[in-house]
């Protein structure tokens, strides 16, 4: 196995980490809020707050680590990762937990642009289209909330993704990504920031990955109360319907990798288009009791 391979297998296992416990609350909302002893709206801001924090955090801070080396900045915010989300296990109230949560956010923010980008320069000239799809198909810890909620609790939950997928995200690191010295970088990247979504298509681009992306998150943060409340889905089913959703989205990641090697935008907009018709067709033909209130 090339040594391009075996790093972006130790950046796919930290950004496994990191993407499950933004969305581990989904498989657990109810019973979060029942510990927290407030409605399931407010747990899911623990989602949909996550992305805010993340949107705004994570480019501000991220203007600020361009001087690190690569291996030592990803190794500091898989241990910032594990602490910030040691204190959400052991949140006392809901306003700390939303905090901690918004922190995580950010070292997710900056974990992600950061080894996106390093994945992205490391990958051979015809694999450069999929180096970021390495990052991104990893929703297959979420399915196993509920489960784990009901057994043990979220607190012990939450701190088995720390204690387990951290450790081997941040050892992963370590061990497999190269020893480099630090980038060299402008100034004053935040103003360059700035400067690059001023052009059009750049700002478009981003726009629509932001609706697409919220979009999604809506709907994935409140699946677990509406299958109970509304279809009378059980536990185990939940389950079910949460492992199609991650199994698809990993095919989809690895096709879409593909397809941008090979830069087929047409069939991409294709998709795109047969996804908003379907969504569509749900929004029209699913219940909508107010479930959610």
């Amino acid at each position: 196995m090339s040594k391009y391979y075996k790093i972006a297998i130790a950046l796919a296992v930290s950004t496994f980490a990191i993407w499950t416990t933004e969305f581990v609350p989904v498989g657990m909302l109810t019973d979060i809020a029942q510990d927290m002893h407030v409605s399931t709206g407010m747990i899911g801001l623990l989602v949909t707050g996550y992305t805010i924090a993340q949107a705004i955090g994570a480019p501000i801070a991220t203007s600020f680590v361009g001087r690190i080396a690569r291996r030592q900045l990803f190794a500091g915010l898989m241990m910032a990762f594990a602490v910030v989300n040691l204190l959400s296990a052991i949140a006392p109230t809901y306003g700390t937990l939303l905090v901690t949560r918004a922190l995580t956010a950010v070292v997710h923010g900056v974990f992600f642009a950061t080894a996106a980008v390093y994945l992205t320069k490391l990958a051979p000239i015809d694999k450069k289209g999929e180096a970021a799809s390495w990052l991104f198909g990893s929703l297959f810890g979420v399915p196993f909330g509920p489960y784990l909620g009901e057994a043990v609790g979220w607190r012990a939950t939450t701190f088995a993704v720390v204690g387990l997928l951290g450790l081997l995200g941040w050892f992963g690191v370590l061990t497999q990504v190269l020893k480099t010295s630090a980038p060299i970088v402008a100034d004053n990247q935040l103003a360059g920031i700035i400067t690059v979504i001023r052009y059009p298509k750049i700002s478009l681009t981003l726009l629509m990955a932001t609706l697409g992306f919220g979009s999604s998150f809506v709907l994935y943060t409140y699946i677990r109360p509406y299958l109970h409340q509304v279809t009378g889905v059980s536990t185990a089913g939940v389950v079910g319907v949460l492992v199609l959703y991650g199994a698809f989205v990993t095919i989809g990641n690895v096709m879409g990798g593909r397809l941008a090697n090979r830069q087929a935008l047409g069939f991409v907009t294709g998709i795109l288009v047969a996804q908003i018709v379907v969504q569509l067709l749900q929004l029209l033909l699913l219940p909508r009791q107010g479930w959610y209130l």
